[in-house]
């Protein structure tokens, strides 16, 4: 799939570094001036090298080559942009730039290496981790050998020590059923393009957009939209090369707030569906992420709400337990959002009350078993680092526990920490 927006722009694919693919570009293999030359001979893989980082600062010839290369680009925004990524088949063809000084690893994860933002997870701290520099990628290659190349850079040239591990998780996915039709939707900046927004429409394609081989691939774009993997369960369709445009109110994985994030998410389904004829169903169903790791800090100090539960072969027991924790907790922080939300911004008084937003009997017992609730009654305008809630069986078990807190976020604490925080409003 190959964006075709006619502008650049500074759109995000999986985080906050812009991505824009462009039309492949192969530099002449016979140099017909020293600039090609010596820039081949640094854009280049060896034989049997999957991943390649050129550091900062860049050769020379970089500007070069974006000058003669790229010569449309070049012409729009005459600066060299902050990244480029090159796939490499025993030949070097340009895959895309980005306009910046670096590049995240989720960005590196999602732009150079191929990876949409609904198949991965991993703490904040790791996923926005700099690495700066251009990328050559071969391809074709295995999910496992570029990822295993990207952990050896990130360790020799870095100095980090992150690894990548898939596993089978339990998550909210987007089962997508019918049959496709596109509908034109009226009002919009092209009525020939599917677009995707919830509550407000752009006024141009500055948010950027693209075109998609098949339908499963422009269900894709609402997995990297919303962060959730996309389940095609509908019937097959010829339909190809569908031109499509992103909205900003389309980035739902942007949004913190639980109950702003389930209304957009409805509305960007019943948006889509309107134009493509399919229908949307939010359903739990196992699914296969790479989790970006780093080891001995899974948990102290790390935000866990996007922490999914992991196999409980492939870690220890005392990790299972925690993440275990963490999910509950992230679950408990949405129905108490959408309960305020229905209850004049107020928590519930207790988690039977919870019962009104649909939460089933054998999840309140365990909350009543395992949670110490805080939150009785207190308005949604408490302080942001007030203490909502926390794991008081995990606290007992292995003196540090995951606690809630009154802006929806999840942390793994010490005991002593959590007193403290429980003795003030200071975090």
């Amino acid at each position: 799939m190959k964006a075709v927006s006619i502008r650049i722009v500074t759109v995000a694919v999986l985080v906050t570094l812009s991505a824009i693919p462009l039309a492949a570009s192969t530099p002449n293999q016979q140099p017909t001036n020293q600039w090609q030359q010596h820039f081949n001979e640094v854009y280049r893989l060896e034989e049997g090298q999957v991943l390649k980082r050129i550091a900062p600062p860049f050769i020379p010839e970089r500007a070069e080559y974006y000058k003669y290369e790229l010569k449309n680009q070049a012409a729009a925004i005459p600066e060299s942009p902050g990244v480029l990524i090159f796939h490499w088949d025993g030949n070097l063809k340009n895959w895309g730039l980005s306009f910046g000084t670096g590049n995240s690893l989720a960005g590196v994860m999602g732009m150079a290496l191929g990876f949409r933002t609904d198949q991965c997870e991993g703490a904040d701290q790791l996923l926005k981790f700099q690495i700066p520099g251009d990328w050559i990628v071969r391809w074709p290659s295995s999910e496992e050998d570029r990822l295993k190349a990207l952990e050896e850079i990130l360790k020799n040239e870095m100095r980090k020590d992150i690894h990548f591990v898939k596993r089978t998780v339990d998550c909210e996915v987007i089962v997508a059923t019918g049959t496709f039709e596109f509908r034109p939707l009226s009002g919009t900046y092209n009525s020939k393009w599917v677009h995707f927004f919830s509550d407000t429409l752009d006024p141009d394609e500055s948010s950027g957009g693209g075109t998609a081989d098949s339908v499963p691939d422009l269900l894709n774009v609402l997995g990297n939209l919303t962060g959730m993997q996309v389940i095609y369960e509908a019937l097959p369709s010829e339909q190809k090369n569908l031109a499509y445009g992103h909205h900003n109110s389309a980035y739902i994985r942007r949004i913190d707030d639980p109950a702003e994030k389930i209304r957009k998410l409805e509305l960007l389904l019943a948006n889509l569906s309107e134009q493509i004829n399919l229908s949307f169903r939010i359903k739990t169903r196992p699914v296969e992420k790479w989790f970006v790791e780093e080891p001995n800090s899974l948990y102290e100090g790390q935000n866990l709400n996007k922490q999914p539960v992991p196999d409980p072969n492939s870690v220890s027991t005392e990790q299972n337990i925690a993440l275990q924790s963490a999910k509950r907790l992230n679950s408990l922080a949405k129905h108490l959002a959408v309960y305020a939300n229905d209850h004049n911004e107020r928590f519930p008084d207790n988690f039977e009350q919870l019962k009104n937003v649909d939460v089933n009997d054998t999840d309140i017992q365990w909350l009543q078993e395992n949670i110490e609730y805080l939150g009785a009654g207190k308005p949604v305008t408490v302080p942001a680092n007030e203490v909502i809630a926390y794991d008081k069986t995990l606290l007992e078990k292995v003196k540090k526990t995951n606690v809630l807190y009154a802006d929806t976020s999840i942390e793994s604490v010490t005991a002593e920490r959590l007193k403290h925080e429980l003795q003030g409003p200071t975090k």
